[in-house]
């Protein structure tokens, strides 16, 4: 009887050892979400910082022009403002796709170690019936559990 009880004890400490696990998993992936956000955030603040400086790029090149008494919406004055702009775009664009490329990692990154803590549970689970099971082959290796007393087969 005593092969079963300790079959028993292993078995439950197995399972809360998984539960364990899978409650570190989850925290892992929790944390992996809010550093993706963090990341993503700062990626976003860098995109408005882009767009405020083609402002001041485009504004400066306006007021250049304008302070040396050239019509600052055609020729080079405006030649400069559409290149302004353009880098202004692709370094937004950049900064934008930054932001999606570090918030879909993190997401992926977190379903990962969702997936590894729910695997983590669930051999527990299959650990702690086999350990179960054993203990019960080894009470009957022993004669517990034999009706015949005869010794008789």
């Amino acid at each position: 009887m005593a092969q079963i009880a300790f079959a028993a004890v292993s078995a439950f400490a197995q399972v809360r050892a998984g539960q364990s696990e899978n409650m570190y998993y989850q925290a892992k992936a929790q944390d992996e979400e809010i550093a993706a956000k963090s990341e993503s955030l700062k990626f976003k603040k860098q995109a408005v910082q882009q767009l405020v400086k083609m402002q001041e790029v485009m504004a400066a090149t306006v007021a250049r022009a304008a302070a040396g008494g050239v019509n600052a919406l055609s020729g080079s004055a405006l030649n400069l403002q559409n290149y302004a702009a353009k880098e202004g775009r692709k370094d937004f664009i950049t900064a934008i796709d930054s932001s999606l490329v570090s918030q879909s990692m993190g997401d992926y990154q977190a379903d990962n170690y969702r997936r590894a803590g729910k695997r983590a549970k669930q051999t527990a689970y299959l650990s702690a019936f086999a350990t179960l099971g054993q203990g019960y082959v080894k009470q009957q290796d022993l004669g517990y559990g034999n009706t015949n007393t005869t010794g008789m087969s």
